[in-house]
């Protein structure tokens, strides 16, 4: 068995047969038959007989290493809950084995395994949330609380006309868009939408660029995307619409954790065109953003979107002190408009703040740019993307999605107010529908009091 002769068929009955006999093999050389049996397994994705092996490993040599093995087995086949036990054991046996385990899965790694915590409604979450993992500056144990709240229905409140330009405070707009257009793009982006296959198909980040002449150009003219960046657009109003020169668009769905293949939480990032400069040391050249990033909510549920006021270059001798920061529970038909600059992600949600079993988080983000956004490699999957190549037939189909008939709406007909102030929020539909904000929950401390 050792010597890899047999098969891994053989391999495993040979295994089976030495562990109930107990004789003939130490524990150690069986935990290593198993172990290497369920990685061969693993290696041609055949994840029965490899979770089959991965259990035999764990039940002889119970260990972080082993159940992180199983764990991310499980996640593979989408058996996210079972994933989820296993880590907790690895937990609650060698924490720090299961973060070293799990190194060389790289950052969702602990994405996942926060949100495992959070499943199990066990403290830790925060822990792996943090900044980029590599800094080791986890976030600040209140925000755990905030996640396994329910979704609470953030009170409406501020002045729809104040122009905030390019401030720090992010900005939250109900009832954004017109009945006929949210329901045109919640069509486009179903579950069952094509639209989808670009993110089965490719792992990796993926967003496409639109010149701004573009979004008033016949194709986009009656459709539901260009009514809802014509929107954006009227709503942030002032000099900062003015200074766009494209707009760049993705999607993102996400299902409550253990309904589907994605994790619901993001981790925290910064929207930036990574193709212009290297990622970036604290000495680098200056990262290139967009003047606004933004987020369309075509369906509310899950965790909130948390904003922090911390750009990628550190500001003083420790950026981390005294940072704040603003949560954003979710709702159907938000728009959540923060200065493009600033580091933000996805906590994930208790039970509570998903009311069905199959419900969906799903997200359309315009990012504003004042630059021309490129893709780091012409004809290629990534950010920034052409909406002419191959590779955006599907995107080009969702952005044509037609609005559903009209519906009478306060917001059918935006268009800019009489006496606009610069900046954000200079701009609203009539003098006959005031629009509406909410207020986002303010942070005090976002980041743990830990040593950098």
């Amino acid at each position: 068995v050792l010597e890899g002769n047999l098969s891994l068929e053989e391999t495993s009955e040979c295994l089976a047969q030495l562990q109930a006999s107990q004789v003939s093999a130490s524990i150690p050389q069986l935990c290593l038959g198993w172990h290497t049996v369920a990685q061969q397994y693993q290696k041609v994705h055949m994840w029965l007989p490899a979770i089959q092996a991965a259990t035999r490993l764990t039940e002889l040599c119970p260990g972080p290493e082993p159940y992180v093995l199983l764990a991310m087995l499980y996640r593979s086949s989408g058996r996210h809950v079972e994933a989820a036990n296993q880590l907790v054991l690895g937990m609650r046996l060698d924490p720090a084995g299961v973060e070293a385990a799990g190194t060389p899965h790289g950052r969702s790694f602990l994405l996942y395994l926060g949100e495992a915590l959070s499943l199990h409604r066990l403290p830790g979450m925060d822990r792996y949330y943090g900044l980029a993992s590599e800094l080791a500056r986890p976030v600040h144990a209140s925000l755990d609380r905030h996640s396994n709240l329910p979704n609470p229905g953030s009170h409406l409140g501020g002045n729809p006309s104040a122009g905030l330009g390019l401030g720090l405070t992010p900005q939250v707009w109900a009832d954004a868009l017109p009945d006929n257009v949210l329901q045109g793009l919640q069509s486009g982006l179903s579950s069952t939408s094509k639209f989808w296959d670009h993110y089965r198909q490719w792992s990796g980040f993926q967003s496409w660029w639109i010149p701004i002449a573009h979004v008033h150009s016949a194709g986009l003219a009656d459709s539901a995307m260009g009514h809802a960046a014509k929107a954006l657009l009227a709503t942030v109003g002032g000099d900062v619409a003015e200074r766009v020169v494209g707009i760049e668009w993705w999607a993102h769905m996400r299902t409550r954790f253990g309904a589907g293949s994605r994790s619901e939480g993001h981790q925290l990032h910064w929207d930036t065109n990574e193709a212009l400069h290297p990622f970036l040391e604290h000495e680098g050249p200056q990262a290139v953003h967009p003047m606004l990033s933004t987020v369309f909510v075509i369906q509310g549920n899950g965790g909130p979107t948390l904003v922090i006021n911390q750009t990628i270059h550190p500001r003083g001798d420790d950026p981390f002190q005294q940072t704040n920061g603003w949560l954003m529970p979710l709702h159907t038909n938000d728009l959540i408009v923060f200065n493009g600059s600033l580091l933000h992600g996805v906590l994930p949600g208790s039970d509570r703040s998903w009311p069905e079993p199959d419900a969906k988080r799903v997200t359309l983000m315009m990012g504003l740019w004042a630059t021309e956004c490129k893709p780091a490699r012409p004809l290629t999957r990534g950010a920034c993307m052409s909406m002419d190549l191959d590779i955006s037939s599907n995107a080009r189909e969702f952005i044509k999605t037609p609005t559903r008939p009209q519906l009478q709406s306060c917001r059918a007909d935006l268009r800019p107010h009489p006496n606009p102030n610069p900046g954000l929020g200079a701009a609203r539909e009539s003098q006959s529908c005031e629009a509406k904000r909410r207020v986002p929950t303010p942070i005090d401390q976002v980041w743990a009091d830990t040593e950098r």
